[in-house]
């Protein structure tokens, strides 16, 4: 039943799509057993309770008090109303080196702005997790 009202909702989403003026070639039965895997994944099904979705982000970089960032988390764990892990959901099939560091420096960001303990880069596609701390590590 989980996976019919996820494919379900894929395909509502891509018929809403379907107005752009460059609809995607996609298959909603694919992206549904994406969504699933991705949430299937131990690392992220540990981590369901208290998981927020689409979270704000305002701050400053680390170490540069002149620039500014705004961004949205995919999601973010809380508990005691306290962010401990941000999520951001990949869709790259195969991210290369300079996108893989692309990313880690964005929730690195994201977690430090946050004072979040960690953040997750999570490659869907590939079923991978990198765990990063809030120095990029």
């Amino acid at each position: 039943a989980e996976a019919d009202a996820v494919r379900e909702r894929s395909q509502g989403l891509l018929q809403e799509l379907s107005g752009a003026a460059a609809a995607p070639d996609l298959d909603p039965a694919e992206l549904a057993e994406t969504a699933l895997s991705t949430w299937r994944l131990p690392e992220v099904a540990e981590q369901k309770e208290g998981l927020v979705a689409e979270v704000p982000i305002y701050g400053r970089l680390v170490g540069d008090d002149e620039r500014l960032v705004a961004g949205r988390a995919d999601a973010v764990v809380y508990a005691s109303s306290k962010a401990r892990i941000v999520f951001d959901w990949k869709s790259d099939v195969a991210p290369d080196a300079s996108a893989r560091a692309s990313n880690v420096s964005q929730i690195a960001q994201y977690a430090h702005i946050l004072g979040a303990e960690r953040g997750a880069v999570v490659y869907m596609s590939l079923g991978q997790v990198q765990w990063v701390s809030q120095s990029g590590r």
